[in-house]
């Protein structure tokens, strides 16, 4: 405090010491300094990361990716399974008419063997009720008839298909080969015969018999289906082979992937104005298409396959993309 003798200009003169005095009482001033310092050393600490860091590409990134836009961050191709051969040489190679042709059978002698299969479960599940009480007998009805009808559609296909490999030639396709296709198409006419008897005496003493006799052909005939597959399926390989000059390594499972699959494929520099597309599996989220494509179009055009993954097949008729342009 200042003293109370001194005159009016002393005590001015000692204010500012005295005030310094109390103020060391109350201020940590060596801990100031520190803080000071310390946002100082914070501050060179980001000057010198703007050097290292482009920011400003950050923030673009951040942006572009918050934004949700399709056509502004372009997308990769996506050709995992085949690395070699692009989605355009495979394009290319479905337009090839002998690739196209053994492609064809291929798919056709696929969808036989399967339609076999379930019908094989069907006559497995007829043989149960048969051997059932009288109880079950109306329910063996509705599986006879059902058996018929499908029988009848793959007699159907089996002669389809004998036709169409009697149409073809070259590519390893032989006299002998379209014999079995013949042999398996007149087999499979033998074994409707039996399903229409056991349709009209399912009650009678034979029925048993029946069912029995024709479960075991329709097992021998689905087997029988495995050789017309392992045919076309040599006959799909020697074309695309023949076509780019060298061995593709697909199996069954994989060639109509190879041939079919476009669901994670960039189309957009693809020239396909004249591409038939019957056929092609795509999806909505990893198809992408040129911009003179009408996807809504297409999308009608295209039936929902898999189990709602987003995969959609191109129906018969749909034709060229030149059809399915916007306008």
């Amino acid at each position: 405090m200042l003293a109370r003798g001194q005159n009016d200009a002393g005590r001015l003169d000692l204010w500012p010491n005295a005030l310094i005095d109390e103020l060391h009482g109350l201020l940590d001033i060596e801990a100031g300094l520190r803080e000071v310092l310390l946002h100082s050393r914070h501050a060179a600490q980001l000057d010198g990361l703007a050097e290292v860091l482009d920011v400003e590409a950050g923030l673009g990134a951040i942006l572009l990716a918050g934004g949700g836009g399709r056509e502004e961050v372009p997308r990769p191709r996506r050709e995992h399974a085949f690395p070699s051969i692009d989605a355009e040489e495979r394009l290319a190679l479905r337009q090839h008419p002998p690739v196209r042709t053994a492609h064809r059978l291929l798919t056709r002698a696929l969808d036989h063997h399967h339609a076999l299969g379930l019908d094989l479960h069907l006559a497995r599940k007829l043989t149960c009720h048969v051997d059932r009480p009288q109880a079950d007998r109306r329910r063996a009805c509705v599986l006879a008839h059902q058996l018929v009808r499908h029988l009848h559609a793959d007699r159907e296909r089996a002669d389809d298909l004998a036709q169409a490999i009697a149409r073809c030639a070259g590519a390893g396709i032989t006299a002998a080969h379209l014999a079995h296709a013949l042999d398996h198409a007149r087999e499979l006419g033998l074994v409707l015969d039996l399903a229409h008897a056991l349709e009209r005496d399912l009650d009678g003493d034979l029925a048993g018999q029946l069912v029995r006799c024709l479960t075991r052909d329709l097992g021998g005939l689905h087997e029988g289906t495995r050789t017309l597959l392992a045919h076309a399926l040599t006959w799909v390989l020697v074309a695309i082979r023949d076509r780019l000059g060298r061995e593709v390594a697909l199996s069954q499972e994989t060639v109509c992937q190879f041939l079919d699959d476009f669901t994670t494929s960039d189309l957009r520099a693809v020239r396909l104005s004249d591409v038939e597309l019957e056929g092609v599996r795509w999806s909505e989220a990893g198809t992408w298409w040129p911009d003179d494509v009408d996807v809504e179009h297409l999308r009608a055009r295209s039936d929902v396959i898999g189990g709602g993954d987003g995969v959609l097949v191109i129906r018969s008729g749909a034709a060229t993309v030149r059809d399915l342009a916007g306008h």
